[in-house]
């Protein structure tokens, strides 16, 4: 794999993942801060705030629940969205594939990968080389003007 430079400039932004094979979004779901690729349309679910924690080091905060997304102790498991602070196992190494393309690599060192459809497509760390299905967009959310729909306010600022 090629690494090209650290083509994004972040400090706690709000940003999307999705699945450059795909084209399906990381979502986390509430209460239980599953994680799965299965979004074909971006959502409030599908927002991640980025911490860009050291030189292409990211912990990314759910919007939706505010947790941290997790590898399960560290990687070979699952990825959840259910730790309220971040520590190792909530630090991702960031490998810069092209521009706004990235590859995660785990506490442990496994690949951040989407599973099967038997595994509701769930975001998981347990790939032991990168490779296309490994492969993340990210895209930065717009900022929107204040609008209140009844029971729905989009924020000016995020």
């Amino acid at each position: 794999m090629h690494k090209h430079h650290n083509t994004f400039n972040i400090v706690s932004s709000h940003y999307y993942l999705s699945a450059s094979s795909s084209g399906d979004y990381v979502t986390s779901y509430w209460p239980d801060g599953a994680v799965r690729v299965d979004s074909v349309a971006y959502t409030h679910a599908s927002t991640f705030e980025v911490h860009e924690v050291a030189t292409d080091e990211w912990q990314l905060r759910a919007v939706k629940n505010n947790n941290f997304l997790s590898a399960e102790n560290g990687g070979g498991q699952e990825c959840v969205a259910n730790r309220p602070t971040a520590s190792g196992w909530e630090t991702f190494r960031v490998a810069h594939v092209s521009d706004g393309q990235v590859q995660l690599q785990s506490f442990d060192n496994h690949w951040i990968t989407v599973g099967d459809v038997a595994s509701c497509s769930q975001l998981l760390a347990t790939a032991t080389s990168a490779a296309a299905a490994e492969t993340f967009t990210v895209v930065k959310v717009p900022q929107h003007r204040a609008v209140n729909l009844g029971s729905w306010f989009v924020p000016e600022k995020w």
